[in-house]
Parts: C-alpha cells; sequence; structure tokens
C-alpha cells in the first residue's frame, strides 16, 4: 500500500469521526433536533421490526413446509425401507461444491446408514447382521 494513500485514508477516517462527533454533540445539545432524530430512528425501528416479523412468520411458514414434507417422506420410506435392505450407495445432491465438504458429508450420511442399518436389525432381534 502506498503511504500516500494510507495517510490519506488516515486523514479522512479522522475528519469522518471528528465530522460524526461533532454532530452527534450539535444533535444532543439541540432539544428539538434531539427529539426529531429519536423520533425518527423509533419510527425506523418500529417498520424494520414488523418487516422483521413478517419475514419471521413467512420463514417459520417455509420451514415447516420442510419439515413436514421430510417427515412425510420418511414415514412413507419407512415402511419400504422395512421391507427391502438399504443400499450401500447412497446419492448425495450439494450445492456446496467443496469437494472436502462433500466428503464429509458422505462420510455422515454413510455412518447415518451404518446406524440406521443397525438400528433395524436390533428391532428385528437379529443382532448378527
Amino acid at each position: 500500500m502506498n503511504s500516500n494513500n494510507f495517510l490519506e485514508l488516515l486523514q479522512k477516517g479522522f475528519l469522518a469521526t471528528v465530522g460524526a462527533t461533532a454532530s452527534a454533540i450539535e444533535t444532543w445539545q439541540d432539544e428539538h433536533q434531539r427529539e426529531a432524530i429519536l423520533s425518527q430512528l423509533s419510527n425506523q425501528l418500529e417498520q424494520k421490526v414488523r418487516e422483521w416479523t413478517e419475514k419471521g412468520k413467512l420463514t417459520e411458514q417455509e420451514a415447516r413446509k420442510i419439515i413436514d414434507g421430510l417427515f412425510n417422506r420418511q414415514s412413507s420410506s419407512t415402511a419400504t425401507t422395512e421391507t427391502t435392505p438399504m443400499s450401500k450407495n447412497v446419492p448425495i445432491k450439494t450445492e456446496v461444491g467443496d469437494p472436502q465438504v462433500d466428503a464429509e458429508l458422505r462420510s455422515l450420511i454413510e455412518q447415518i446408514v451404518a446406524l440406521r442399518t443397525e438400528l433395524e436389525n436390533l428391532r428385528s432381534g437379529d443382532p448378527s447382521k
């Protein structure tokens, strides 16, 4: 980094800090301006809270749909998996694209498959499998 650019950046930061401090002091000293700014900030905060609440409701609904879909798929596949053994090769669809993450996901899925198979064997009373 060029030393002139660094000094200019440092000076600009200093001047911005001094200006912000001066504005804050002027606002604090002028009661009418202070109340106007506090009222404006309060209104903006209320508006943001309403927006965030709506977004939270929508996100909760979407999450419920996803969870319900997973549970429905799980309950419908449970009957199928009880009659047919699970395949060792589980296809993985990821949007990560990171080979390390994909490998870790495959490893975790293989562990889940092994645990599920072991659980099914324990439920059926056949610990030899």
